[in-house]
């Protein structure tokens, strides 16, 4: 019996498979694991005249090309091949790409697919490359190795003269010291110095030869070492499909280390799964490996219902920062209050821009002496649902232009339009910064939760480009601008990114493609395909201002806004962890 590490195929596909998983295998399986490609399209392809290459691509660098000679055996509807015991001791993640020949000189290239190594070796193993079939390499690659083994051609014959020259150097310096005894034996003292600065020399001659040997048996020995170090890498890089290799995370947070996508501003390191993220050591025992029930538990979140709580993750980096979102929402029916109150919303350390029942927005402002709101519907201070505050109550204003306007104050009366306070305020019209809330309400955003080790911040998204909205009633909602972080790191992934065909283009704006094709399946958002379709976001609304801000349901560009009591099985609680330390 074999282990099989299956993958999928379709060669006449050209619409790359999303992996959120690797298959494992172990160093110690020896002659026992095997890839088997399963030829979704073999009636479309037929195979029995084809030949096949196995390409592997290891994370240490090493590189393997395996054709029929070496164990590629192609059927009807599969291709296999069986890991060798050497490239089995390779561990880590790795990549293998498949590539189907016919006699026609037409040759079908798969994606590279990910399968993990973990290791059972107590030493670590060297680098190797192994090529069964030159032609089948790139031109670049052979020009590479061609160039490579030239320029070391050449550096061994000069070092080789450099070593004879030393010789012979050393010869005449023996021939002199004979033929000058009697000044020997009078500098005795230089005469001592002399030997010891001889043998060392003598002994960097034979370190000089030592490693000359050791770089003729790594250039017909098959395996990189020394000046073939990168070798491997170089190969991975020509091959690879368009992974930026350049290492941007030095933390110890989990996932890829270079970016697939964007740039340090807003780019894509890849998708994390839960177990690489560690045990969340403050929760009781039982609940303390990484999932979204255990980080609800964590951070205080009772509100809701859990759901995905063993969802992938996606790794991203925003304003040079690490950020890390689940691709689907982890519980539905979370009340966007209940959130705040755990100090997980807005990650800022202090109060925020608008606690629960506050009001916020450019419908505020100062007449007469009394601060006044503009209202719309129902959105005066005394709503049933969200009153905010009564006879006695302290409230703290801020954002208003005039400094005196801003501060702690006791209300003294109180209508649905105007709150008297006091001390004394200046006049001054619409503040479309300025919120006004009841102190006790205001909770510290400051929720942290340490897992494997790290410290990370726990908030949510941004899904506007101001807080409050400059004008709901705008056209684009303020949904496009640089503050999104919904359209800057979420749509990118999206399907719709390539063509930019968004269902709600005024919503998303142009954004980049970061050819990870994932659907609204995928990250659950439209309400056909799951509960909490809708993402809570942090910003509150300028009209009606006890309304929070929320992305997708309609699909992944759409954007609107909830009351923030609401109990709602279609909104979701899809966090961020901001990486602290």
């Amino acid at each position: 019996m074999l282990k099989k590490i299956n993958f999928d195929v379709e060669l006449l596909s050209t619409a790359p498979k999303m992996q959120f998983t690797e298959q494992t295998v172990y160093t110690n399986d020896l002659n026992s694991a095997e890839i088997v490609f399963n030829i979704l399209d073999s009636e479309s392809v037929d195979l029995s005249d084809a030949t096949a290459s196995v390409l592997l691509f290891m994370k240490d660098g090493s590189f393997f090309q395996n054709t029929a000679d070496t164990g590629v055996t192609v059927d009807t509807d599969n291709i296999s091949y069986m890991l060798k015991e050497n490239e089995g001791n390779h561990s880590g993640l790795a990549r293998v790409q498949l590539i189907v020949q016919k006699p026609t000189l037409v040759e079908y290239a798969t994606q590279h697919y990910r399968f993990r190594i973990e290791s059972g070796l107590e030493t670590a193993v060297v680098q190797e490359v192994i090529i069964a079939d030159w032609t089948t390499l790139t031109s670049e690659a052979r020009e590479y190795i061609d160039e490579m083994e030239v320029n070391e051609t050449i550096r061994l014959s000069q070092e080789q003269a450099r070593v004879a020259n030393e010789d012979s150097r050393i010869l005449s310096e023996a021939e002199r010291e004979t033929n000058e005894d009697d000044r020997i034996s009078n500098e005795s003292g230089r005469v001592i110095s002399e030997t010891e600065r001889n043998l060392n020399e003598q002994a960097r001659i034979l370190d000089a030869q030592t490693r000359n040997e050791e770089l003729i048996e790594a250039r017909y020995s098959g395996y990189a070492g020394h000046t073939y170090d990168n070798l491997g890498q170089r190969l991975d890089t020509m091959e690879s499909a368009g992974l930026t290799n350049e290492i941007l995370d030095y933390t110890n947070a989990p996932g890829s280390k270079a970016l697939m996508a964007g740039t340090r501003e807003d780019g894509f390191y890849g998708f994390v799964q839960p177990q690489e993220f560690g045990w969340i050591e403050s929760n009781p025992t039982g609940s303390q490996a990484f999932n979204g029930q255990s980080l609800a538990l964590s951070v205080g979140l009772a509100s809701g219902t859990a759901i995905n709580t063993d969802t992938a993750w996606m790794k991203f980096s925003r304003k040079g920062e690490i950020y890390l979102v689940p691709v689907k929402p982890l519980r539905h029916s979370a009340v966007w209050n209940a959130i705040y109150n755990q100090g997980a919303v807005y990650g800022t350390g202090g109060t925020g821009v608008n606690p629960p029942n506050g009001r916020a927005g450019n419908r505020l402002s100062v007449v007469g002496g009394v601060f006044t709101i503009g209202r719309t519907g129902t959105d005066g201070f005394l709503n049933a649902d969200a009153v905010l505050g009564a006879v006695g109550s302290i409230i703290v204003t801020r954002g208003f232009v005039n400094s005196a306007n801003n501060g702690e104050f006791t209300i003294t009366a109180i209508t649905d339009t105007t709150i008297t306070v006091t001390g004394s305020l200046v006049d001054e019209g619409s503040a479309p910064k300025a919120s006004i809330y009841e102190k006790s309400k205001a909770v510290n955003q400051n929720r942290d939760v340490v897992s494997g080790g790290n410290r990370y911040r726990v908030q949510l998204l941004k899904g506007a480009d101001n807080d409050p909205l400059n004008s709901y009633t705008d056209s684009d909602r303020d949904m496009v601008g640089p503050n999104s972080e919904w359209n800057n790191l979420i749509l990118p992934l999206h399907e719709r990114a390539k063509l930019q065909n968004w269902e709600y283009s005024v919503f998303a704006g142009t954004t980049e493609n970061w050819d990870v094709g994932l659907t609204d399946a995928d990250l659950i958002t439209h309400r056909d395909f799951g509960t909490g379709s809708y993402t809570w976001c942090q910003e509150t609304s300028d009209g009606e201002s006890y309304r929070r801000v929320v992305r997708g349901y309609y699909g992944v560009s759409s954007g609107s806004r909830g009351v923030s009591w609401s109990v709602a099985s279609n909104i979701g609680w899809r966090p961020v962890l901001r990486l602290l330390s």
